[in-house]
């Protein structure tokens, strides 16, 4: 597994979701991830990655161990 940041670079605001590290496969699954995550919070809502690419940047950091699962390591929001 990879280890990826995720990081909203426009129209974010309160009560959503800012950046998070993300242990996944492939940097296409990031925004997937973290739709989950903020989803899991929110009874279905979508706060923070939308679809489109040009709201954030990822940026790949590194490799994890064999023990870590797929999944959100930890994550900003920005309480409003």
């Amino acid at each position: 597994m990879n280890i990826f940041h995720i990081k909203r670079i426009r129209e974010w605001d309160y009560d959503q979701f800012e950046e998070a590290v993300v242990i996944c496969e492939n940097l296409e699954e990031v925004p997937k991830i973290c739709r989950e995550y903020s989803k899991s919070f929110f009874d279905g809502w979508d706060i923070g990655f939308e679809k489109d690419q040009t709201f954030y940047i990822i940026t790949y950091i590194g490799e994890s161990t064999k023990d870590i699962e797929r999944g959100v390591l930890c994550a900003s929001f920005n309480a409003g």
